[in-house]
């Protein structure tokens, strides 16, 4: 994953050299894919920040955190700029991901890559779970679809944290290493159970909401890094999006 420039303090205005940094990384960027994981780690670092947020009625903290620095790579405006803000578009179901889709229409003369504009819509097409009791719940959602590689986002829920989600790790399909994982003498030690994929996304919702509404979460790989791009998958497939009031 590509690493990405981590936000000021309460999201106040970046150093020149680091907006223009951001813009060249997306520059590197080669598929929806890899766009959505680079995004979605620069969504959990304004995440992890979601406790100095401004009290501001009627936005969510992603946005209150994310705007500025918005608004400062679109004023710079140079190669990279406008994939920078349609990646947050993408990822971003809250107003900062609104509010990046407007300034990225105002970049029109910036070309986007094919790939990007040409990104269609994901489904979930297949989820799995497996519970270890007094444990956890892996919960395993299989997408692919607009132009994007078949992968899996797994969400390791907690259940000794109340059930929030731990854990979130991008993987290959299910069907590479389900069988090693799952049933007596896999990796896990647990039965993978078929699920619905509507219902398998809305338990990683749910999950994922508790883990923001938790006052101390203890987390672990990749959750931060992964937090949006599992909230993409799974927001897609479930419904509507969510109130953004907890979403970002």
């Amino acid at each position: 994953m590509v690493n990405v420039v981590r936000p000021a303090p309460a999201g106040g205005v970046q150093p020149e050299t680091a907006v223009r940094g951001l813009c060249r990384e997306a520059l590197e960027l080669r598929s929806a894919l890899d766009m959505e994981c680079w995004i979605s780690s620069l969504l959990g670092q304004i995440w992890e920040q979601r406790r100095a947020a401004p009290p501001v009625d009627e936005l969510d903290r992603t946005f209150a955190l994310g705007a500025s620095m918005m608004e400062q790579i679109a004023r710079y405006g140079g190669p990279g700029a406008r994939l920078a803000l349609h990646a947050v578009a993408c990822v971003d179901g809250g107003g900062l991901g609104v509010r990046c889709g407007q300034l990225a229409d105002e970049l029109a003369r910036q070309r986007l890559p094919r790939w990007a504009r040409e990104r269609g819509s994901v489904l979930v097409r297949k989820a799995l779970t497996a519970t270890v009791p007094g444990d956890g719940a892996l919960i395993c959602l299989e997408a692919s679809g607009g132009g994007r590689i078949p992968h899996t986002v797994t969400v390791f829920v907690d259940l000794r944290q109340g059930g929030i989600a731990k854990h979130v790790h991008l993987l290959q399909p299910l069907d590479v290493w389900a069988r090693d994982a799952f049933g007596p003498g896999g990796a896990l030690g647990a039965r993978g159970v078929t699920l619905a994929p509507a219902r398998a996304c809305e338990r990683v919702i749910q999950a994922i909401r508790r883990t923001d509404e938790h006052e101390d979460p203890i987390l672990g790989e990749g959750f931060v890094e992964l937090r949006a791009l599992a909230l993409g998958r799974a927001s897609a497939q479930a419904g509507p999006r969510l109130d953004a009031t907890w979403l970002n």
